[in-house]
């Protein structure tokens, strides 16, 4: 409890601002596992960040985090360029992580496979607009398929040849049968404008989820 209590007041210390009065008082938070979550969440935000600028060019696991992320992980000021690789982060800590949220850039082949040893229960998505990004969306879910619990998507396009690719990425390996019990769709657009053609894997998961 004296370990919990500790990771609790470095969760704290590092995010002062952070409101966490949505945890259940009944069920006990591991801290450690909050904290090294946040801390990814972090990297990614930041990795995001600067795979957006036109300038980016290579592979999104080699971008270097800030100082001030790696300040709050490591004491000393001099550490080796390979120890704040967004993939080096991802490989000593990535089963720690359980709740996600991705920006379009982050839907890649190649951050499936940063995350392939997290359990990952809950993943938002930002912006998810082009082919390329359902696509990426789609890998990560197919992967995640067996923890997955809550699916969120804000500001997407995903008409009905993409829902129904998500729909499909989201059953269980092997079965007809979802895991999954919250899917929420926000700000997002999911029928082509000049047709009414519904998704017939969205119709197909809400009949499931009946």
């Amino acid at each position: 409890e004296d370990f919990n209590t500790a990771w609790q007041a470095l969760f704290e210390s590092r995010w002062p601002l952070l409101d966490n009065t949505g945890h259940d008082d009944l069920v006990t938070v591991d801290w450690q596992q909050q904290y090294w979550e946040k801390h990814l969440q972090e990297c990614l935000d930041e990795a995001a960040e600067a795979a957006l600028l036109p300038s980016f060019r290579g592979r999104i696991g080699e971008l270097s985090m800030s100082d001030k992320i790696m300040s709050s992980v490591y004491l000393s000021e001099n550490i080796a360029q390979q120890y704040s690789r967004l993939s080096y982060h991802w490989t000593i800590l990535g089963s720690y992580a359980r709740c996600l949220r991705f920006q379009n850039v982050l839907c890649t082949a190649e951050v499936c496979d940063m995350l392939q040893h997290s359990r990952l229960e809950t993943l938002v998505f930002v912006r998810v607009i082009s082919e390329l990004e359902v696509n990426g969306v789609c890998l990560l879910l197919s992967c995640h398929a067996k923890t997955l619990l809550s699916l969120e998507f804000i500001h997407c396009q995903l008409y009905p040849a993409a829902m129904d690719k998500v729909c499909s990425s989201l059953c269980q390996p092997g079965s007809q049968n979802y895991k999954i019990q919250s899917f929420s769709i926000k700000s997002s657009r999911i029928v082509e404008s000049k047709s009414l053609t519904t998704s017939a894997g969205l119709l197909n998961f809400l009949s499931y989820a009946k």
